[in-house]
């Protein structure tokens, strides 16, 4: 792929419902999605982002964090307004794609607009909310890409993510335009469209849970000789088990002792400092035991087959 960084801006879709817009999703790369693709996202994998391109996997539901993620834009949007002094342009709230001028399966779709202070110059604004303390000296990679793929499509030389942290602490990032980056995405993007999604091939596995989806059950009985690399590591992680056998050991004597200390007290304090607690607590739970003497049929209608694969360490 060539590169594109003196190219304008594509079309624009401006997207009338929810589903319209994830039948537009589905069949391209957006800025979320780049950072699984590069491998760097921590809770998407190249693999599983096949997966949901390729239709074998479904789309992960709203849940109360999207929807309140969503609902508290605007009020991102407020504070960073008032904050900077850069204007949100109300009109870009809406739900809109943005594609890229020659490869159709590039899209972006960013949260909002903004000119800069007192001038025309526009920049990208993305809006989160999080419940994490936020390093501005060592924010996320994710964003990173996800702000300068936006860039790139738009244009525009300046973008800003701007956060909510537990709904009280406000705090923003503002981004310079790094084309070489955006480039070396694209091209990843379009590799990864035309060799894995159009061609119906899966990526290569990089973490665990791709392996488990890859493979749905292990192959029983076959083996595989260890490597020397694998020898190295075997022998390393039978140290690291030992260490931790010896430390849990030493926590749960402790732990024994404190507790018997605490009798029917509940808290130990120092001064105005709680060091330990030891509450009663609770719960009713399901009697399985019980169940399945008293009623079988019932339990029976209950079970039902899951599979999965236990990691050992053997000689610890």
């Amino acid at each position: 792929m060539t590169t594109t960084t003196t190219l304008p801006k594509g079309k624009t879709i401006q997207t009338k419902t929810p589903e319209q817009f994830h039948q537009i999703r589905s069949k391209g790369i957006g800025a979320s999605e780049i950072s699984a693709i590069l491998g760097i996202d921590p809770y998407m994998t190249p693999f599983k982002l096949w997966q949901k391109k390729t239709g074998r996997l479904d789309r992960d539901p709203d849940n109360m964090f999207t929807r309140a993620g969503h609902k508290l834009e605007n009020a991102v949007a407020e504070y960073f307004e008032e904050e900077t002094g850069n204007h949100v342009i109300k009109k870009t709230a809406g739900t809109y794609a943005v594609f890229h001028p020659v490869y159709d399966f590039i899209f972006c779709h960013p949260d909002r607009e903004y000119f800069m202070q007192g001038t025309k110059k526009r920049g990208v604004l993305e809006c989160k909310t999080t419940q994490k303390k936020i390093d501005k000296d060592a924010a996320p990679e994710t964003w990173l890409c996800q702000m300068m793929y936006q860039m790139g499509i738009l244009g525009y030389d300046i973008g800003s993510f701007a956060w909510l942290e537990r709904g009280l602490v406000f705090d923003y990032l503002e981004y310079m335009a790094n084309y070489e980056l955006y480039d070396f995405m694209i091209e990843r993007a379009g590799e990864f469209w035309t060799n894995n999604v159009l061609k119906d091939i899966p990526p290569d596995p990089i973490r665990s849970s791709d392996i488990e989806a890859l493979y749905e059950k292990s192959a029983a009985g076959k083996a595989m000789q260890a490597s020397d690399e694998m020898l190295d590591v075997y022998s390393r992680m039978v140290d690291v088990k030992r260490t931790i056998k010896a430390l849990e050991s030493e926590y749960d004597n402790m732990a024994e002792n404190v507790k018997l200390a605490l009798a029917d007290a509940e808290i130990v304090v120092s001064g105005e400092d709680t060091l330990f607690t030891w509450k009663s607590h609770t719960a009713n739970r399901l009697d399985q035991k019980k169940l399945k003497a008293e009623f079988p049929d019932i339990a029976g209608t209950c079970m039902t087959e899951s599979n999965y694969r236990s990691f050992l360490i053997k000689g610890v």
